[in-house]
Formats: C-alpha cells, sequence, structure tokens
C-alpha cells in the first residue's frame, strides 16, 4: 500500500500527515492560487516521548558543537595574532589537534542521534563508535 493511498491518522508504528501549502495570490504578483499537498509519513515506536539514550546523545551531540564552535573560535583567534604573540605559537599544534578531535566528536555524535531517532538498523554501530569516541577522548586529555 503506498502512502498515498492512507488515510491521515495513525497506522501501525507510522503516522501519516498531511501537509497542505496554499499560496494567497496578492493583487499584481500573483494571479492563480494553488494548493499543494503532500503526505508524509513520520515513525514512531508508539510512544511520543523520547528515550533516555536519546536524550544523553542529544547532551553529548550539544556539548560537542558547543566545545568544537569555541575551539574554532579560540583558533580564529590564534591564527590573527599569532604573528604578533609569539608564546601562542607553542599552542597553536595543541589548538588545532583539539580542534580536529571535537569535531571528530561531533560528527560522530550526529550520527549516533540521528540514527537513534529514526531508530535505524545501524543505530548499535553508532552507538559504539559514539563511546569509544568518548572513551579514547577522555583518555587523550588525563593526564
Amino acid at each position: 500500500m503506498s502512502l498515498q493511498n492512507l488515510p491521515v491518522g495513525n497506522h501501525h508504528n507510522c503516522q501519516v500527515a498531511r501537509l497542505v501549502v496554499r499560496r494567497i495570490p496578492i493583487k499584481g504578483i500573483f494571479s492563480i492560487t494553488t494548493e499543494i499537498t503532500k503526505d508524509f509519513a513520520i515513525y514512531h515506536d508508539g510512544n511520543n516521548q523520547m528515550r533516555p539514550l536519546t536524550a544523553i546523545n542529544g547532551i553529548l551531540l550539544g556539548s560537542c558543537v558547543a566545545i568544537t564552535v569555541s575551539l574554532t573560535a579560540v583558533l580564529v583567534v590564534f591564527l590573527v595574532l599569532g604573528d604578533d604573540y609569539p608564546r601562542l605559537q607553542g599552542e597553536f599544534d595543541a589548538l588545532v589537534a583539539s580542534v580536529l578531535i571535537f569535531l571528530g566528536m561531533t560528527a560522530i555524535s550526529a550520527a549516533s542521534f540521528y540514527t537513534l531517532v529514526i531508530n535505524h538498523k545501524a543505530r548499535f554501530i553508532a552507538q559504539a563508535a559514539l563511546w569509544g569516541g568518548l572513551v579514547a577522548t577522555t583518555l587523550y586529555y588525563l593526564p
């Protein structure tokens, strides 16, 4: 059964909704009013609440994004001030390494979060990569 043949409502683990977009005619600009109707499906596991592991992944994703953006801003400052302050040259390599580590962690976190949200069969692999990356990042920064 195709998606277009399903009536709007809940069906098994799929909620079918109808999106209707109407173009409002404006005098002198649009002379024809059109209506576009699109059915789309939202898959869920029966409840409308976020699972705890998905929430934890969301927190990790947000933290990784914030750290990556902050480190990138510091990197830009280093690039602008680098010639005037020779002390910054010694910290530059460590800063670039940190930006790359957290850029990788952000990508892994995003993939893990997305696979959990859509309940993809690769979510276990993405989870293993996330937790492995978290352990590796922790071990890198421990003295």
